[in-house]
């Protein structure tokens, strides 16, 4: 069944309104009718089964028959700060690592990293959204707006598992003992500077090792979250 997500305010007195693209969506590309039955997710990580009730000028409402959870998000909140990729790897990372299951996203600023231009971060929760829907997921991740490296701290408060991505690191992912509220910190395409691995131990991060490989900055996350839920059997 095709899913079609609507935001919060958007649902009301037991009502669901489609508007904008997920109109388009579901009017114009799937040919919806009234009577048919339609899922909805909010981003909150409900599920709504409603019936197709009336279309207006731009907006279809839907009235709510049954609500529920679904199954594809995961209980473990995994967090990663992703030194930011120049263009399309960017939106690829946001889509992949949405499709797996990560909670946030917090586009990094790094010595290397390319800094994004206005309205990156309204494009990234776009991506999202469109890989919540084909993945099942009913939540939708936080994407935060850019932060400098010099400002993690303010962050870490919000975590248990603090783990840095280093290919020079001595230790594996695979190896760690994790708890529920994990964050990655992940650099661009070029790594990290001495300098910031420096700081971010000094932060409480314990540097790890993916495996043999070196990967590219995209993947490297993605991978890096695969495996927590993995560890974590909450894949």
């Amino acid at each position: 069944m095709i899913t079609y997500y609507a935001p919060p305010e958007l649902i009301k007195n037991g009502r669901i309104y489609l508007t904008d693209q997920e109109f388009h969506h579901a009017i114009h590309v799937t040919r919806s009718k009234r009577g048919d039955r339609l899922r909805v997710v909010d981003g909150l990580g409900n599920v709504y089964f409603a019936t197709l009730e009336e279309i207006q000028d731009n907006i279809a409402v839907l009235e709510i028959e049954e609500k529920t959870t679904s199954e594809a998000d995961p209980q473990t909140h995994v967090a990663i700060m992703q030194g930011v990729i120049k263009g399309e790897r960017m939106d690829y990372f946001v889509e992949k690592a949405t499709e797996v299951g990560v909670s946030e996203i917090i586009p990094l600023i790094t010595a290397k990293s390319y800094r994004p231009g206005a309205g990156k971060v309204e494009r990234w929760k776009k991506v999202a959204i469109s890989a919540m829907k084909q993945s099942g997921r009913a939540k939708l991740p936080n994407i935060h707006e850019p932060v400098e490296f010099e400002k993690i701290p303010g962050f870490l408060e919000n975590y248990d598992t603090l783990l840095m991505l280093e290919p020079r690191a001595q230790k594996s992912l695979k190896n760690q003992e994790l708890a529920n509220k994990i964050l990655l910190l992940v650099g661009p395409e070029s790594g990290f500077e001495e300098d910031e691995v420096h700081m971010a131990k000094s932060w409480g991060f314990e540097t790890v090792k993916l495996g043999k490989r070196i990967l590219r900055a995209e993947t490297a996350g993605v991978i890096a979250l695969g495996i927590t839920l993995h560890l974590k059997d909450d894949l």
